[in-house]
């Protein structure tokens, strides 16, 4: 009996070594391809209207750093959620490097595309920009969605999928508002 259960022990060890060995890989796995770095969507919810005469597009900011995330994120791919698009708009993202001496501690909300080159020092391509989550450094930066409509309808836009990288670890998330914009014949706002 004592060979018997000696020789049962080494195949239960093996067994138990090999499923504590699979669990770890997967949890590793799962924490490299699953970092949370933005607030899930929606954020919050905005409705504008625009004549399609004076005020051509508007801007929303919908990633904003300073949320209680940490870490630098560096953009493989952002794309907006465009569920309808009535007005033939345009929809284009960039990152706008804020000018903290403008802006005294604000930041963009909903502008007019015109005010943009107030509040950015520079507007950068998404892809391969870095990003600071960190407080300390909040309001250094924010991803602007521009809205262009080309003619009298609805634009609607249900967050932005954002694939990133931060650090060793790869994620994509939903974040950022539900957008509605409404573009107006000229002068009947």
């Amino acid at each position: 009996m004592a060979d018997r259960t000696g020789r049962l022990r080494g195949p239960w060890v093996a067994g138990v070594g090999l499923a504590t060995a699979v669990m770890l890989i997967v949890a590793a796995a799962w924490w490299t391809t699953h970092p949370k770095a933005f607030l899930d969507s929606p954020n919050y919810e905005a409705a504008a209207a625009l004549p399609t005469e004076g005020m051509h597009a508007i801007a929303f900011a919908v990633i904003d750093p300073g949320v209680g995330r940490h870490g630098t994120v560096t953009f493989r791919q952002i794309t907006a959620n465009v569920v309808q698009n009535d007005a033939g708009a345009g929809v284009h993202l960039s990152v706008c490097r804020l000018d903290p001496e403008r802006l005294d501690g604000s930041v963009i909300g909903a502008i007019d595309v015109a005010d943009l080159s107030d509040y950015c020092r520079t507007l950068e391509p998404v892809r391969g920009a870095t990003f600071d989550l960190d407080a300390a450094s909040a309001r250094q930066s924010q991803i602007v969605l521009t809205i262009t409509p080309t003619r009298p309808g609805v634009v609607k836009v249900n967050g932005v999928r954002v694939s990133y990288r931060q650090g060793l670890r790869f994620g994509e998330q939903t974040t950022g508002p539900h957008l509605t914009v409404t573009s107006n014949e000229p002068g009947s706002r």
